[in-house]
């Protein structure tokens, strides 16, 4: 959206993404930074408690085009420590899993971002990793 400073090698730097188009789905910790930002352009955002109360259904509108990017520090800290961020009261990944299955007809592109191995022992790594897959295992599947 062009908050930095910096050109990264773009030629063109007609901003393709708007803030109209960004839903942030499932947060639970935010800081004072990134709350005034949201406000500030008006972000949409579905926070963690109003998701484990209503079906995706109602949340998300049917048949529009969705790129999903996939922090994986919107699960408990329980499931991921590999993540710089890890949260409390975070989402178990049955709940994104149900979430993904759902939006799954309309997902055109997905990245999953903020995992990272290096913060963690092997039994942590195995144990994020396998909490990923488990969010996205019906996602995923054919």
């Amino acid at each position: 959206m062009g908050f930095n400073n910096e050109n990264w090698g773009m030629v063109n730097t007609e901003y393709k993404l708007k803030p109209e188009q960004i839903t942030y789905f499932g947060i639970n910790s935010i800081d004072d930074f990134e709350m005034k930002k949201i406000k500030k352009l008006n972000i949409d955002y579905i926070h963690r408690d109003e998701l484990l109360t209503k079906a995706p259904g109602d949340l998300i509108p049917e048949g529009v085009p969705i790129h999903i990017s996939f922090d994986v520090d919107v699960l408990d800290r329980g499931y991921v420590p590999c993540t710089g961020t890890p949260v409390d009261r975070g989402l178990e990944p049955e709940i994104v899993d149900v979430v993904l299955k759902h939006l799954k007809g309309q997902v055109v592109s997905m990245d999953i971002v903020e995992y990272n191995p290096f913060l963690g022992n092997v039994k942590e790594n195995d144990m994020s990793l396998y909490s990923i897959l488990r969010a996205t295992q019906g996602f995923l599947k054919n």
